[in-house]
């Protein structure tokens, strides 16, 4: 396990999809934005232990995620790399 206190988590939520990017070793992943998915995207947060985890709040389809946060705007458009990017900065 890389250090784990230091990692960041960001989520860029779509209706279907859930895309994960971890700073700084830059692991990335998707799961299905459905209930299997987030018990998945749960089940990994709890062995990478970050620091933070950033979720783009888009639209409500966040809404089955257990934490959201304020949308980070990037232009219209945010990737889940932005978003991992806000957590250690604290910028957006």
């Amino acid at each position: 396990m890389t250090d784990a206190g230091r990692l960041c988590v960001g989520v860029d939520v779509a209706k279907a999809t859930l895309d994960v990017q971890v700073r700084p070793t830059d692991a990335h992943w998707g799961v299905a934005n459905e209930d299997g998915g987030i018990r998945t995207l749960v089940e990994r947060m709890r062995e990478l232990v970050p620091a933070q985890i950033v979720i783009e709040a888009t639209g409500g389809y966040e809404a089955g995620l257990p934490a959201v946060v304020d949308p980070v705007r990037d232009g219209d458009r945010l990737t889940f790399k932005t978003v991992a990017d806000v957590g250690p900065t604290g910028v957006g």
